[in-house]
């Protein structure tokens, strides 16, 4: 039972260490001057389906009104993860602190 245990904190330890990395990609990405171009297109984006929807859906057929909201998920969630890698990066960081805490007990 013991081995088990200290094989999931390693694997832990792992997974949080490939999250501090994709942070940290997604970080220099958001920190580039290309990633700033991008940013702003994908809010253009999202703001574009936000209309199209809003405005156009009394006509839009069921198939285009889930492509619309399809595109303005996969744009939002794109953008979001863009965003926010700073925090998430500082979130797994401290997890990571955690967890190797809890190995030296």
């Amino acid at each position: 039972m013991k081995y088990m245990k200290k094989k999931q904190e390693k694997t832990n330890k792992e997974l949080v260490r490939d999250d501090i990395g994709n942070a940290s990609a997604l970080e220099a990405v958001k920190n580039s001057e290309g990633g700033k171009i991008l940013l702003s297109s994908l809010q253009k984006d999202i703001l574009f389906c936000i209309d199209k929807i809003t405005h156009d859906y009394p006509t839009l057929s069921h198939i285009d009104l889930i492509a619309n909201c399809a595109k303005f998920s996969e744009r939002l969630s794109l953008f979001r993860a863009i965003l926010r890698s700073s925090k998430n990066k500082k979130l797994s960081l401290e997890e990571l602190d955690a967890l190797l805490a809890e190995s030296e007990e």
